[in-house]
């Protein structure tokens, strides 16, 4: 620190005359501050241990009463600033100086590829060939900004927190096991003690009307396996069939064994409808006799049993959301980058969507990538594409399309968590193709000129044009700007626009003839990277997605992030607010098996995991 440096108080009169001295003892308070034992540093080098009553600031001691003293006399050190009491800097503890693994050595380095400090050994051993280490002292008068710290300690306070929820969370949890299983046996119990005379013969009773729902069931379910066999078997053969009479060229046979199949097809869809239902979790409670409360004697029965189907635990779907008693009770923030890649660019994430096994695949535009992430949000696989993909959206069971909008293309990818990702065929589109959505055999994809001139195109899986919903043909008298995201409903018979430019809004309009149902704009889509919420650095609309009551949830990225707009076109709520200011919160996509909405934070994403609360009136 410069001499000019140490002068910026009252009481200094300049470097030629002497400052008052005022001998400030510390006062009970502040050695309660002093939650750091303090040494003087002088009086170290004849190995005393000696209590420092000040600090100087120009040379970065701990002085005592009588270093102090020799520090006011000489005229060197005569003008330099101490400081006394609360205003001390607290003294480093050893464990911010010593390497994290071995706690004998001081860090001396600084590797900038892990940004880590570390000490002699770690260098020679483990950062041995990253080549951004250089030495600690090269840093020891740079000094981090204060908004820079402000923004660690928030992030780690939020981290702090989002552990203390899980735990407590946790914790609930287990308390509710216990407390049940307590309720369970004290249950079991008792009727055993009421009922011993009796036990035998009602439980053997009992126990067959177990075995008479379980062999019931399973009757049925035997049943639907040889349906599910025989129909594999006999569609196996028609499409064994269909290829070979395709090679004969003989029209007859075709037209016979096309009609036999479109037949068999039909008749075998009828039979699945019967046959499927959603994946429950099969109980069979015991349900003690009201009649056994009354009197021993009347007893006809030990108890009932019943069949009862319970949803799978956490299965939430996305119109849950909506309810007021719902909570975040989990926030975390996952890296979307490969163990070990040295990619290019940093990630720019612009689409996802989820799997059927709740993994999930993102788009990473500037990086012209399509990745790969495991349940727990953990990149396991990914793919370089030709081209910058935007949006992705599920086509069946194997297969996801992602649109390439600089190359006018929409690219077919296999994805499974287990094999990887494998680029598939590619459908050359007219236009530059953005967002995208899927419903039964159709495709539905907004384009745009990046920007104006937005249309909605509606394909098939070979690529064949089926409609556009915005062409002058239709006589519609609107267009869309910037169309980057779009939504189908349940049954397929509406879609969602999310527009942006000058626009900003979400737009409802029926695929039958493209009729404006609603056009909602609450607030302007984009996000700004200062505070004046006027300014808005990227025109590019937000992620939307739409549950089966056509309630939008849209990703505004502004200070009501998440908002729910109602099948009429009016705000419902706001799911999320952006509290911590999240800059560029581009894609969004809700898993329903544990009820975990997760949004893009450009080289990130951010997970919730909602759960319905009880709330107490």
């Amino acid at each position: 620190m410069s001499e000019n440096a140490s002068r910026d108080t009252p009481d200094d009169q300049g470097p030629h005359q002497t400052p008052t001295v005022k001998n400030v003892k510390p006062t009970k308070k502040d050695e309660e501050l002093d939650f750091v034992k303090r040494t003087c540093d002088p009086c170290k080098f004849e190995n005393a241990d000696s209590k420092a009553q000040g600090f100087c600031r120009v040379c970065r001691e701990y002085l005592c009463e009588k270093c102090e003293a020799f520090h006011r006399k000489f005229q060197s050190t005569r003008s330099h600033k101490i400081v006394h009491g609360v205003l001390m800097p607290k003294p480093v503890k050893k464990s911010l100086t010593v390497c994290e693994y071995h706690k004998n050595n001081p860090v001396e380095f600084y590797c900038k590829e892990h940004d880590d400090v570390i000490c002699a050994h770690c260098k020679d051993i483990k950062h041995k060939i990253c080549s951004g280490v250089a030495a600690i002292k090269f840093f020891a008068n740079t000094e981090v900004k204060n908004e820079e710290m402000n923004d660690v300690n928030s992030t780690l306070k939020t981290a702090v927190e989002d552990f203390k929820n899980i735990l407590e969370l946790r914790e609930h949890d287990i308390a509710d096991f216990n407390e049940e299983i307590e309720k369970c046996k004290l249950a079991i119990k008792d009727i055993r003690q009421e009922f011993n005379s009796k036990l035998d013969k009602l439980e053997n009773e009992l126990e067959k009307k177990v075995e008479k729902i379980h062999n019931t069931e399973c009757y049925t379910m035997k049943e639907h396996i040889q349906i599910c066999d025989k129909a594999n078997t006999e569609l196996n053969g028609t499409l064994s069939n269909v290829a070979g009479v395709h090679k004969t060229e003989n029209n007859i046979a075709i037209f016979a064994a096309f009609t036999k199949a479109k037949k068999k097809l039909k008749d075998y869809r009828t039979v699945l409808k019967e046959i499927k239902r959603e994946a429950y979790t099969v109980e069979i409670k015991i349900e003690r006799d009201q009649v056994m409360k009354e009197c021993l004697d009347k007893i006809n029965s030990f108890g009932e049993a019943k069949l009862k189907l319970v949803p799978k635990a956490f299965h939430i779907g996305l119109n849950d959301l909506k309810k007021e008693n719902m909570r975040v009770v989990e926030t975390l923030v996952h890296s979307v980058r490969m163990p070990g890649d040295d990619e290019k660019y940093d990630c720019e994430i612009t689409g996802s969507t989820f799997l059927h096994d709740g993994s999930l695949v993102i788009c990473d535009k500037q990086n012209y990538k399509i990745k790969l992430l495991d349940r727990q949000f953990a990149c396991s696989h990914d793919l370089k594409l030709a081209g910058a993909p935007w949006d992705v959206a599920v086509a069946n069971d194997s297969w996801v399309v992602t649109t390439m909008p600089f190359m006018k293309k929409l690219q077919f990818v296999k994805a499974d968590i287990n094999e990887g990702l494998k680029q598939g065929r590619a459908i050359q589109t007219n236009r530059m193709c953005w967002g995208v959505a899927t419903h039964g055999d159709e495709i539905y994809i907004s384009c745009h000129d990046n920007p104006g001139d937005g249309k909605i195109e509606v394909i098939d899986k070979r690529g064949h044009v089926k409609k556009v919903i915005g062409a002058e043909s239709e006589g519609n008298f609107f267009s869309f700007e910037l169309p980057s995201y779009i939504a189908v409903s349940v049954d397929g018979s509406k879609l969602f626009v999310a527009d942006g430019d000058t626009k900003r809004t979400v737009t409802c309009i029926t695929k039958k003839n493209g009729q404006i149902v609603y056009d909602y704009s609450p607030t302007k889509f984009g996000y700004s990277q200062n505070s004046n919420s006027e300014v808005f650095q990227n025109p590019w609309s937000f992620k939307i997605i739409v549950d089966e009551d056509n309630y939008v949830f849209a990703n505004l990225g502004e200070k009501e992030m998440i908002q729910v707009i109602t099948d009429a076109g009016v705000k419902h709520s706001t799911l999320l607010r952006n509290t911590e200011e999240l800059f560029g919160p581009h894609t969004m996509s809700y898993r329903e098996a544990d009820a975990t909405l997760v949004i893009s934070l450009w080289d990130q994403i951010q997970s919730f995991r909602f759960k319905e609360i009880e709330i107490q009136i």
